[in-house]
């Protein structure tokens, strides 16, 4: 595993799992005080999960504040939907995602060509074995959100190539074209951003 991917997995926690609480499954007609106990857990449990993903896209806490406090109000609204409380934290994430890729196409516009990526060769130096977190989240924001966005997904959500394409609706190939050359993209920018604070 390269340092990159270290620095991208999600770190484990210290410790037993909380409980589902008898949480196997959600019940379709919940009500008010039942959904609000619910989603107050979920809050507890996977408020800094959903934040340093977030995070990881935006690279602004007040934005990856604001995509949490989203999210957990849609968890809120769509409780139903979710039909496994164990994959509560994998539905959250995918709220989140949801989320950021709404605002940013109110932000701004959504418009890549993959021409704009074909134009330089990028070096293939070895890179630092200690890659600061920084200099990390510097270099994921440099990227442009479709390939930003498949690294995080890949490597912080642990998803595979096919549950990436079905998420954000391309082809399979597509995911991986995506991922190969952000990977060389990050690694191309922390090699430029290391040289920078090293002058």
């Amino acid at each position: 595993m390269t340092s990159i991917e270290a620095m991208l997995e999600t770190p484990q926690r210290t410790g037993n799992p909380p409980s589902d609480s008898g949480l196997e499954s959600v019940n379709v007609s919940l009500v008010g005080a039942e959904r609000q106990r619910i989603v107050t857990e979920y809050v507890e449990r996977f408020h800094d999960d959903i934040y340093r993903f977030a995070y990881r896209l935006t690279g602004d806490g007040d934005w990856s504040e604001d995509i949490v406090q989203s999210t957990f109000l849609k968890a809120f609204e769509r409780l139903e939907q979710l039909k496994d409380a164990k994959k509560a934290k994998s539905w959250l994430l995918a709220i989140a995602r949801t989320t950021f890729l709404g605002d940013l196409r109110k932000r701004r516009a959504w418009v890549f060509t993959d021409a704009e990526l074909d134009g330089a060769q990028l070096p293939n130096a070895n890179l630092d074995p200690s890659v600061d977190s920084a200099r990390l989240q510097n270099a994921l924001l440099e990227m442009p959100e479709q390939f930003r966005i498949v690294v995080v997904m890949h490597y912080l959500q642990q998803e595979s190539y096919r549950e990436i394409a079905e998420q954000l609706e391309i082809p399979m190939g597509t995911v991986m074209s995506r991922l190969s050359r952000a990977k060389k993209m990050l690694k191309s920018k922390l090699i430029a951003l290391k040289k920078q604070n090293d002058q």
